[in-house]
């Protein structure tokens, strides 16, 4: 495989920053060929990483190409878990916007003359950036509905003779207002579930709500709860500082002795 890096500034009085300017101004933009194909790394950031690759190849004599993310996209998705369903629906309805071509499976395309090439390449990578974000975003907002569902499914099991209070807004010690997923007024006290998961913004946002919480010299029993406590890693010490954290699915009689 040969590469080509096409970017290069040219400064024979600029030095060491010029070349430095070059070097990095050279990684962002570049073009190799694979199997008789070019493929071009464009500096396109996206929830999946920050390049995004976009392959070029020539129909007949040349005068057509074809425009592809030779399936990055679906790829991205794939590696994120991400619904298959939704994908799909992402792919087609993008694909549409940008006046692009879904196979139906795992391929976006554009087929386009040379004198549109350029545009073309750009286009596809910013549809590509497009299907991957909505994909992803969309699939864990659907897996977090999930999660919630089954962790408020199974606070009704495990404290059937409380009260139970869904999205109730309480205030810290700071006097500020924040949203907690659950109340459970049970025995003359109160429980406040924060659910959270993996993600950084997920677990600052719990780590800021339970703390002003646990500040409060009377007030609910701040609770975090989250998927896999082993998926958290060294920022579950945050959590534990502040708050007791159970797992969605542990036993009904793990939530019932957080009461006692």
């Amino acid at each position: 495989m040969a590469t080509v890096n096409f970017i290069h500034i040219s400064d024979a009085e600029g030095g060491e920053a010029t070349k430095a300017l070059n070097r990095a101004v050279a990684d962002m933009v570049r073009v190799s060929t694979i199997n008789g194909r070019w493929r071009v790394q464009m500096p396109v950031a996206s929830r999946f990483g920050s390049m995004v690759d976009v392959s070029v190849w020539p129909e007949g004599d040349g005068d057509t190409f074809l425009v592809s993310d030779d399936g990055a996209a679906y790829h991205a998705a794939a590696t994120a878990a991400a619904s298959n369903r939704i994908f799909t629906s992402v792919a087609r309805s993008f694909c549409e916007k940008y006046g692009a071509i879904f196979d139906g499976g795992t391929m976006l395309f554009m087929r386009v003359s040379a004198d549109r090439l350029k545009g073309a390449i750009v286009a596809m990578a910013a549809l590509t950036k497009e299907v991957i974000d909505e994909t992803l975003e969309r699939s864990f907002a659907e897996k977090a509905h999930r999660i919630k569902d089954r962790f408020l499914e199974r606070i009704d099991r495990a404290f059937p003779h409380a009260e139970v209070s869904q999205n109730v807004g309480i205030r810290g010690h700071s006097t500020a207002e924040h949203e907690f997923d659950a109340l459970v007024e049970i025995n003359g006290g109160a429980l406040a579930f924060d659910l959270f998961s993996k993600a950084a913004v997920s677990v600052n946002s719990a780590y800021v709500k339970l703390a002003d919480l646990s500040r409060l010299e009377v007030g609910p029993k701040p609770i975090g709860a989250t998927r896999k406590r082993k998926d958290i890693g060294p920022k579950l010490n945050l959590i534990n500082s502040v708050a007791t954290v159970i797992e969605v699915d542990t036993d009904l009689e793990n939530y019932a002795r957080l009461a006692a």
